[in-house]
């Protein structure tokens, strides 16, 4: 109330604020209250199941109802993996080669009643790659013997290693003290074995000079690669033709008389043999590509 000249006046004029006042949208508050609620997977883990097969897998307690998989050789920039969706917390991967470098990751998707969905991040990058042990085979003189087929292997492979004396030579044992030959192992850790041969001088007079130059004795194999029909052809009298697959396992074995023979390789898987050929000459050893 204030007074002027006697007269009073009375004012009923509210106090004015100045400001803004912001409008909430509801849905993204709901969205994000949700986001935060909706935990992570953990526990990523790529576990070797079988032959050439991994099993992706990881840990959930939120009940998410999608998961995305990524999945690329560990050098590929993330951008160009290989994205798979899922309802399973595992996803198998198969077909992989011995010692290629993968990596996988995994995000879940949180779904409510109101049909709203929300991705979680992706999880850290999980790296891995298909185990092995490697078989190396060795001679103390490589003109007076070869042996099978060494390489990569499957842990606990049991498989045939063999060694093929050359003319005038003759196996005599293994570096730890074995003297079978062929012989059958299982590997257990990375293997390497020396086979050891003797070379025993033609005191016949003939010409020795080969043994120590030459381990190939005048065999070829024709055509290679080939379809599953090879012609050997060897200098001197085939004895014996002895075809053995990468885990040094023999395939096929044939007997011959003459100079040349024809070798039915069908119905054996495609891939590179080991071929040991014995000749009055000696054994040739040759690589095969089967189609």
């Amino acid at each position: 109330m204030v007074a002027k000249s006697g007269v009073c006046f009375t004012t009923n004029t509210l106090p004015y604020y100045a400001g803004a006042f912001p409008i909430i949208d509801s849905t993204v508050r709901v969205r994000h209250a949700r986001f935060l609620a909706c935990g992570d997977i953990g526990a990523l883990k790529a576990d070797y199941t079988a032959v050439r097969t991994f099993s992706l897998h990881w840990s959930d307690t939120n009940g998410h109802c999608l998961y995305q998989v990524a999945y690329g050789r560990a050098n590929q920039p993330l951008s160009e993996y290989t994205v798979v969706e899922t309802t399973d917390t595992c996803f198998t991967l198969s077909g992989l080669n011995y010692g290629d470098p993968w990596a996988f990751r995994v995000r879940a998707q949180c779904c409510y009643d109101d049909s709203m969905t929300i991705w979680r991040p992706w999880s850290d990058t999980v790296r891995f790659a298909r185990p092995y042990y490697s078989l190396i085979l060795l001679a103390n003189n490589p003109y007076w013997g070869t042996m099978s087929e060494g390489g990569p292997h499957e842990c606990g492979d049991t498989l045939m290693i063999a060694a093929f004396p050359a003319a005038n030579c003759t196996f005599e044992r293994w570096n730890d003290g074995d003297t079978a030959n062929p012989r059958t192992i299982t590997l257990v850790c990375d293997t390497m074995f020396t086979a050891f041969f003797e070379y025993h001088p033609d005191t016949s007079g003939g010409d020795t000079t080969a043994i120590l130059t030459c381990r190939d004795d005048g065999v070829t194999l024709a055509p290679n690669p080939t379809d599953g029909i090879v012609h050997l052809k060897a200098e001197g009298s085939l004895i014996d033709v002895a075809v053995y697959d990468l885990r040094g396992r023999r395939v096929k074995e044939c007997k011959g008389t003459g100079s040349t023979m024809e070798l039915d390789l069908k119905g054996l898987p495609s891939g590179v043999y080991t071929v040991a050929v014995q000749t009055a000459r000696g054994t040739a050893v040759r690589k095969l590509a089967l189609r």
